[in-house]
């Protein structure tokens, strides 16, 4: 078991996909994709664009597999905002 959050400024959307996919494929059930690491200009735009690619880029990583790293309170809100509605 290893806990981690990835930088949305490293890895793309598709990337992060189908690492998912693959994950889920071979240990369903077993994988939660730590998101954070917007930073930059615009950084909630940035996460915004980036989980909305998650919703609809195929492969796609569900809502309530992934978990954000929200260290303010508008990160939080869009953290509260999307899980389960996305």
């Amino acid at each position: 078991m290893a806990t981690g959050i990835i930088p949305v400024v490293r890895f793309g959307a598709a990337e992060v996909a189908a690492t998912y996919a693959e994950l889920e494929a071979s240990h369903p059930g077993r994988f939660v994709v730590g998101i954070g690491g917007a930073h930059g200009p615009k950084p909630l735009l940035r996460l915004h664009t980036y989980l909305d690619q998650l919703d609809t880029q195929p492969p796609t990583v569900p809502a309530e597999r992934r978990v954000l790293a929200a260290l303010g309170p508008r990160m939080l809100e869009l953290a509260r905002d999307c899980h389960g509605t996305r």
